[in-house]
């Protein structure tokens, strides 16, 4: 792991806030909050910007300017409205007519560990890679899973018409179900679809379309799960799985050549 670390400490201001998360501090050993602060302000990336204000969930520690950055970038992004409101609620009109009219949920899923597939040596065994990646999807999964709770709870039935909330959770529910970079999002979105009315059939396919996706999670082979074929093609299949979710076309993952020579 610590050359990836290094590797990443190497890089750009995202690669060097993905290794903070991995690491829990930066390379100087500044904690974490502190690290990540430093790198949004200096970035201007939205994903940092993101990582950051991951604080604002909670009642201290909140990052105000990173989650002002996230917001100027994505404006678009219902999560972040979502974010918004739990740290404004006096604001909450404005946060509803966000949530309202946004076209997207986004948490970046996959941005992580784009990050750590991308800065991984090249030579490193093939049955030390899949802990890896496994780290950095559950580190980022940590991040993500208040979001879906602040939904969720947000949109609690029954809903009240003309005050702003059933149209935001109406949005709420179509943009987590059909434009969401997030299986757990497209699960709640049903769930929320469900609250606001939508019919039942609609909600039933929604759920079943979700659920089916959940459960392509890619697996080492069971018969020999740390072989070199069977990485390999979980690494391929990780690699398509993050592409597909980044919208950025510099946040995908390009596949990388085992080493000459590697056993199989």
């Amino acid at each position: 792991m610590w050359r990836t670390l290094a590797a990443l400490d190497a890089g750009d201001a995202r690669a060097r806030a993905a290794a903070v998360l991995l690491r829990g501090t930066d390379a100087l050993g500044v904690q974490r909050p502190q690290a990540l602060s430093a790198l949004s302000a200096a970035s201007d990336d939205a994903v940092v910007a993101m990582w950051t204000a991951d604080r604002c969930h909670y009642a201290q520690g909140c990052d105000e300017a990173a989650l002002a950055t996230w917001l100027r970038h994505e404006a678009d992004n219902a999560a972040v409205w979502l974010l918004w409101l739990q740290r404004h609620p006096d604001r909450r009109s404005e946060a509803l007519q966000g949530l309202a009219g946004a076209t997207r949920f986004s948490v970046h899923e996959g941005a992580l560990l784009a990050d750590l597939m991308a800065a991984q040596p090249a030579d490193i065994p093939p049955y030390l890679q899949p802990a890896l990646w496994a780290y950095a999807i559950a580190v980022e999964a940590a991040l993500t899973v208040p979001q879906f709770q602040l939904a969720y709870a947000l949109c609690r039935a029954p809903l009240a018409e003309g005050a702003g909330l059933r149209a935001a959770c109406q949005n709420l529910a179509e943009v987590m179900t059909e434009h969401a970079d997030s299986d757990l999002a497209r699960l709640t979105g049903a769930r929320i679809g469900e609250r606001a009315g939508w019919p039942a059939e609609r909600v039933r396919q929604a759920l079943d379309r979700a659920r089916a996706a959940a459960a392509q999670v890619p697996v080492l082979d069971g018969a020999q799960p740390l072989s070199c074929n069977s990485v390999d093609t979980l690494r391929s299949t990780l690699q398509a799985r993050v592409s597909a979710g980044l919208r950025r076309p510099g946040d995908a993952v390009p596949p990388r050549p085992s080493p000459a020579g590697r056993p199989p």
